[in-house]
């Protein structure tokens, strides 16, 4: 199995209508959510942005499941994320 260079992970942010994305690696060398701008990124494993937990996990490390999570457009749980992968030479 070949092993990524670096994984990115998806952040809320609650003053952005779009969702951020940074190295988990890089991420976890600070804190689990920070300011930038004074606008806090919250990593979507975070409670405060879970609404239904699900049951299949679709993205490891930094678990995210098929569960619901809060939509940085509309600002309700309606988000989901799904297992996908993006393969190049």
């Amino acid at each position: 199995m070949i092993k990524p260079l670096f994984e990115m992970f998806p952040f809320y942010s609650e003053n952005s209508s779009k969702i951020e994305f940074f190295p988990l690696k890089l991420w976890a060398k600070k804190s689990k959510s920070r300011k930038d701008s004074g606008d806090e990124m919250i990593p979507y494993d975070d409670p405060r942005v879970i609404g239904i937990e699900g049951k299949t996990i679709v993205s490891s490390p930094g678990i995210l499941t098929d569960g619901t999570y809060k939509c940085p457009k509309c600002k309700e749980i309606t988000l989901k994320f799904v297992k996908s992968a993006v393969m190049y030479d």
